[in-house]
């Protein structure tokens, strides 16, 4: 499944990015003296590792652009690499002040997280062989599908499957380096999720704590 997608947050920054504007900073962020970013470190081109070891990309940039809005420094930053499966666990568990990591927006996660005002829209897609005969959501449903732990889609998935196997892509991957000829849709071809929630205007934006009373 192919996630052309990115989400976030932020406590409310100004245009032009002046400090002036925006509320405090949280306490606990100013007196740690840092802001701690998750990021994705395997999702080119929103975050990834670069030549040097270090994550970069546009959400890594972003989030060098928050810090030295809320610190005066670029440098002022502890990059997290995340995973869809434990990005939202970070930040609860407050191992993380910010979530920049390809994260959507969806009402059961408004309950507990902040966002911003979206910054990405996209669409979600499967991805199949450039001869396969799958051509919409029925033909594939009850087939084996890769999919990635966490990720939106496996709860809307879930929903529409019948009977079939659903394999995540970690677990793929431990299981063979390469996968035997015909057991996996390739990336020649892909069509969009017609029916998925948003499909063809997915909101991304970045995503904080609710600020608790």
């Amino acid at each position: 499944m192919y996630l052309n997608r990115r989400r976030g947050f932020f406590f409310g920054m100004a245009p032009a990015g002046r400090a002036d504007t925006l509320p405090p900073l949280p306490k606990y962020i100013a007196d740690q003296g840092k802001l701690r970013v998750g990021v994705k470190c395997d999702y080119q081109p929103a975050g990834f590792l670069g030549s040097d070891g270090k994550p970069t990309g546009i959400e890594v940039d972003m989030a060098r652009h928050i810090a030295q809005v809320a610190f005066g420094s670029p440098d002022k930053i502890e990059l997290q690499c995340v995973t869809s499966e434990n990005r939202i666990a970070a930040l609860m568990g407050r191992k993380i002040d910010l979530i920049l990591a390809t994260l959507g927006i969806f009402p059961e996660r408004q309950k507990v997280i902040d966002f911003t005002t979206p910054y990405f829209w996209g669409s979600s897609s499967f991805l199949v062989l450039k001869n396969s005969p799958y051509q919409n959501n029925a033909d594939i449903l009850d087939k084996q599908i890769i999919v990635l732990k966490g990720a939106s889609q496996n709860n809307w998935l879930a929903k529409k499957r019948a009977e079939g196997g659903t394999d995540t892509h970690e677990q793929q991957r431990r299981r063979a380096a390469k996968p035997a000829p015909g057991a996996w849709g390739g990336v020649h071809r892909r069509y969009r999720l017609t029916d998925y929630p948003g499909a063809g205007q997915s909101r991304c934006a970045h995503a904080a704590h609710k600020p608790t009373i």
